[in-house]
Protein backbone atom coordinates (compact mmCIF):
# COMPACT_ATOMS: atom_id res chain seq x y z
CA UNK A 1 0.00 0.00 0.00
CA UNK A 2 2.54 2.38 0.83
CA UNK A 3 4.36 1.67 -2.57
CA UNK A 4 0.94 2.72 -4.53
CA UNK A 5 0.79 5.93 -2.09
CA UNK A 6 4.36 6.69 -3.10
CA UNK A 7 3.98 5.74 -6.58
CA UNK A 8 0.29 8.22 -6.82
CA UNK A 9 2.18 11.51 -5.16
CA UNK A 10 5.05 10.69 -7.57
CA UNK A 11 2.56 10.34 -10.63
CA UNK A 12 0.11 13.68 -9.52
CA UNK A 13 3.68 15.39 -9.66
CA UNK A 14 4.69 14.48 -13.03
CA UNK A 15 1.16 15.46 -14.21
CA UNK A 16 1.48 19.46 -12.24
CA UNK A 17 4.82 20.08 -14.06
CA UNK A 18 3.52 20.12 -17.93
CA UNK A 19 0.71 22.32 -16.28
CA UNK A 20 2.86 24.12 -14.69
CA UNK A 21 5.04 24.84 -18.11
CA UNK A 22 1.81 25.58 -19.99
CA UNK A 23 0.37 28.18 -17.12
CA UNK A 24 3.97 29.87 -17.48
CA UNK A 25 3.82 30.19 -20.70
CA UNK A 26 0.00 31.63 -21.34
CA UNK A 27 1.47 34.26 -18.30
CA UNK A 28 3.90 35.32 -20.43
CA UNK A 29 1.72 35.78 -23.59
CA UNK A 30 -0.93 37.52 -21.45
CA UNK A 31 1.97 40.07 -20.08
CA UNK A 32 2.54 40.55 -23.87
CA UNK A 33 -0.71 40.87 -25.63
CA UNK A 34 -0.64 44.68 -25.92
CA UNK A 35 1.92 44.34 -27.62
CA UNK A 36 1.31 41.56 -29.48
CA UNK A 37 -2.00 42.58 -30.89
CA UNK A 38 -0.79 46.62 -31.38
CA UNK A 39 1.64 44.45 -34.12
CA UNK A 40 -0.86 42.68 -35.66
CA UNK A 41 -2.80 45.00 -36.65
CA UNK A 42 0.24 46.67 -37.81
CA UNK A 43 1.38 43.71 -40.01
CA UNK A 44 -2.60 43.36 -41.13
CA UNK A 45 -2.46 47.07 -42.23
CA UNK A 46 0.86 46.37 -43.81
CA UNK A 47 -0.25 43.65 -46.04
CA UNK A 48 -3.49 45.42 -46.92
CA UNK A 49 -1.48 48.12 -47.94
CA UNK A 50 0.72 45.97 -50.56
CA UNK A 51 3.98 46.63 -48.95
CA UNK A 52 6.57 43.71 -47.71
CA UNK A 53 8.87 44.16 -44.87
CA UNK A 54 11.45 45.45 -47.35
CA UNK A 55 9.69 48.48 -48.07
CA UNK A 56 8.85 49.39 -44.56
CA UNK A 57 12.64 49.04 -43.70
CA UNK A 58 14.13 51.22 -46.68
CA UNK A 59 11.26 53.58 -46.09
CA UNK A 60 12.60 54.14 -42.40
CA UNK A 61 15.91 53.92 -42.95
CA UNK A 62 15.51 56.58 -46.23
CA UNK A 63 13.61 59.47 -43.52
CA UNK A 64 15.60 58.51 -40.80
CA UNK A 65 17.56 61.82 -41.41
CA UNK A 66 20.99 61.19 -38.84
CA UNK A 67 20.56 57.06 -39.22
CA UNK A 68 21.16 56.46 -35.79
CA UNK A 69 17.64 54.20 -36.07
CA UNK A 70 15.58 56.48 -34.15
CA UNK A 71 12.64 58.45 -35.44
CA UNK A 72 10.19 60.83 -34.13
CA UNK A 73 6.40 59.72 -33.76
CA UNK A 74 5.55 62.21 -36.87
CA UNK A 75 7.93 60.92 -38.99
CA UNK A 76 6.79 57.56 -38.34
CA UNK A 77 3.33 58.24 -39.36
CA UNK A 78 4.08 60.08 -42.22
CA UNK A 79 5.91 57.55 -43.58
CA UNK A 80 2.99 55.14 -43.05
CA UNK A 81 1.13 57.55 -45.22
CA UNK A 82 3.77 57.43 -47.94
CA UNK A 83 3.15 53.52 -48.33
CA UNK A 84 -0.71 54.59 -47.96
CA UNK A 85 -0.96 52.40 -44.48
CA UNK A 86 -3.36 54.06 -42.45
CA UNK A 87 -2.39 54.65 -38.98
CA UNK A 88 -4.77 55.78 -36.52
CA UNK A 89 -3.40 58.62 -33.68
CA UNK A 90 -4.36 55.85 -31.51
CA UNK A 91 -2.42 53.13 -33.32
CA UNK A 92 0.54 55.84 -33.48
CA UNK A 93 0.22 56.51 -29.82
CA UNK A 94 0.40 53.16 -28.95
CA UNK A 95 3.21 52.46 -30.75
CA UNK A 96 4.92 55.19 -29.15
CA UNK A 97 4.17 53.82 -25.63
CA UNK A 98 5.82 50.57 -26.16
CA UNK A 99 8.99 51.94 -28.56
CA UNK A 100 10.07 55.33 -26.74
CA UNK A 101 13.68 55.66 -26.19
CA UNK A 102 13.52 58.64 -24.60
CA UNK A 103 10.77 57.91 -22.34
CA UNK A 104 9.26 61.57 -23.15
CA UNK A 105 7.43 60.17 -25.99
CA UNK A 106 8.99 61.43 -28.58
CA UNK A 107 11.19 59.06 -30.31
CA UNK A 108 11.01 55.57 -31.28
CA UNK A 109 13.40 52.64 -32.03
CA UNK A 110 12.41 51.66 -35.13
CA UNK A 111 14.76 49.16 -35.46
CA UNK A 112 13.30 47.58 -32.52
CA UNK A 113 9.72 48.15 -34.44
CA UNK A 114 10.55 46.45 -37.83
CA UNK A 115 11.87 43.49 -35.81
CA UNK A 116 9.59 42.62 -34.07
CA UNK A 117 6.84 43.45 -36.81
CA UNK A 118 8.75 40.27 -39.21
CA UNK A 119 10.17 38.33 -36.31
CA UNK A 120 11.63 35.78 -39.37
CA UNK A 121 12.51 38.48 -42.15
CA UNK A 122 15.94 39.30 -42.53
CA UNK A 123 16.50 42.71 -42.82
CA UNK A 124 20.05 44.11 -44.40
CA UNK A 125 20.73 47.63 -44.28
CA UNK A 126 20.18 47.99 -40.49
CA UNK A 127 23.42 48.98 -38.53
CA UNK A 128 22.03 46.91 -35.11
Amino acid sequence: RAAVAIFFMVSALYTAIPIGIIGNAFSKVWEQRKKLTLLQSLRERIECAGSCPDDICALLIDIDEDYDEYLPIKSLVDGFQILRISVSDQLAQEVLDLYDVTGQGATIDFHQLVTDLFPQHRFFGLHS
